[in-house]
């Protein structure tokens, strides 16, 4: 569980935190967490263990939510009362993160905004994002100093249960692979 700032570089060079820009993503995501709480790596009912970062923010230039890749965020499954900054600051809760609810046998989970402070657990999805703007990668100077420091302690929590089925999919991967290239990373 970490920091949204380590979240984003634990997932690596090509990968990502989890943008579920679809229905289709959503439903494939859900599918991932299920299993992921079914191998006791997350909770249904205990925070922060129900909660992961999402790979959205708000952007104060244009004054919209975001995804990380850039594209503006268009259908959220906000929780009652979210977003929950005060309308005239939301810079004060800027990151996107998903909560788990419900029981075992019908998964389903809310959007909430939140501040920085607070460590959640990681998903990352694979993809080429080689060509994203520089600005889209940008988190303050103090927030990739923060990334630098903790980097060495940002193997994801989830590097173990991703189903098989889900494995290579594009839609959701698991930050395992993340996982070794921090390893490499550290031992370069």
């Amino acid at each position: 569980f970490r920091s949204p700032v380590v979240a984003r570089h634990a997932c690596g060079q090509h990968r990502r935190p989890v943008m579920p820009k679809s229905r289709k993503d959503w439903s494939e995501l859900l599918e991932a967490l299920h299993e992921a709480v079914r191998a006791g790596k997350l909770s249904f009912t205990d925070w922060p263990k129900n909660t992961i970062w999402l790979g959205g923010r708000w952007s104060r230039s244009s004054k919209r939510w975001q995804w990380d890749d850039g594209s503006e965020v268009t259908h959220l499954a906000w929780a009652p009362g979210q977003p929950s900054a005060p309308k005239h600051d939301q810079a004060s809760e800027p990151w996107l993160c998903m909560v788990l609810k419900d029981g075992p046998e019908k998964l389903s989970a809310e959007v909430h905004d939140s501040p920085p402070s607070f460590s959640f657990g990681i998903m990352c999805e694979e993809g080429d994002f080689s060509e994203m703007a520089a600005e889209h990668l940008m988190f303050g100077v103090s927030g990739a100093r923060q990334a630098a420091t903790e980097r060495r302690l940002a193997a994801p929590v989830f590097a173990d249960w991703l189903p098989r089925s889900l494995e290579g999919s594009g839609a959701v991967a698991v930050a395992a692979r993340a996982a070794a290239a921090v390893d490499a990373a550290d031992s370069a």
